[in-house]
């Protein structure tokens, strides 16, 4: 009868976790996403991934090489826009919940078909001024996601893979009840580098970054989570000349001058940019870009 748990595992999971969907990709500070980049998710696009073993933790998608899929292109120290659906991350969306949840960004060679110790992070957010990145994303950056490009890594082509982690059934884990569970929701994307780099950093396996008993991904999440810290591997160290940071391992915002442990781009609603949108994106009037305080030109 396993394939009737499946099927009711499915249904339970359909209707009791949050929701996403992903959109693709921009050039900051446009708001109008290219979606020819996107690697097709399965068929249901707004589940999200239980099962920490999975490969389809990776990108949920079975099309890592389908000719297909264009290349989004960037030059190294680009800043992009990752974008979702906007009414797909808003609270009680038909049945569904809003996620709630830090976000994570990776990058990995495209020919590994993300195989192998090659996923390496670039960015991550977790629960800043009272808001989890997820909210952020939804409440104040219209479905965007913020996130530059490394300085200083080789140029070619690129896996880059964009998560939101749901952590509102995380009071158990998936092995416990197979309807629970920490939720990811991973979108990958595939880009063009063009980067006079040469540096290769050190890379993960995915599945293998998550184990069910952390503690950032089994509790009880509610109330305040100042304190949180963002599973999985340190950030890349992209020089601090070029960025400047958010938080990743703690709740305070931090500036170029940050410790190792917060290097990255941060959202923050102190700090935003005026842009018209020309694309359908729900009132997607203003882009903040936290915390980006130098060579945005």
């Amino acid at each position: 009868m396993l394939w009737l748990k499946a099927l009711l595992g499915t249904a339970l999971v359909t209707a009791g976790h949050a929701q996403t969907v992903f959109l693709g990709v921009s050039k900051y500070p446009s708001t109008d996403p290219d979606t020819q980049s996107v690697l097709t998710p399965h068929t249901v696009q707004n589940m999200p991934v239980l099962n920490m073993t999975s490969t389809d933790l990776r990108c949920r998608s079975d099309a890592l090489t389908d000719p297909s899929i264009a290349s989004f292109s960037v030059k190294a120290n680009d800043v992009i826009t990752l974008w979702w659906e906007k009414d797909s991350m808003s609270p009680l969306t038909g049945s569904f919940a809003a996620p709630m949840g830090p976000c994570t960004v990776y990058l990995a060679r495209y020919a590994s078909k993300g195989n192998g110790p090659q996923w390496f992070n670039v960015y991550k957010n977790g629960y800043v001024k009272g808001r989890w990145c997820s909210q952020t994303i939804n409440e104040l950056n219209n479905g965007g996601l913020n996130v530059r490009i490394p300085s200083d890594i080789l140029y070619g082509t690129y896996l880059l893979r964009a998560e939101i982690i749901d952590l509102t059934n995380a009071k158990m884990t998936n092995e416990d009840d197979y309807t629970q569970g920490a939720g990811f929701f991973s979108n990958c994307i595939k880009i063009e580098i063009d980067s006079d780099g040469s540096d290769i950093p050190a890379g993960s396996y995915i599945p293998g970054i998550y184990t069910p008993e952390n503690p950032s991904l089994l509790g009880d999440f509610s109330g305040d989570q100042s304190n949180y810290v963002v599973p999985g591997p340190a950030e890349y160290n992209t020089p601090k000349a070029s960025v400047a940071s958010g938080s990743s391992d703690t709740a305070s915002l931090a500036t170029d001058e940050a410790d190792d442990n917060q290097v990255g781009m941060g959202l923050d609603d102190s700090t935003s940019s005026t842009t018209t949108s020309t694309s359908s994106l729900a009132a997607a009037t203003t882009l903040p870009i936290a915390n980006e305080v130098v060579n945005l030109n």
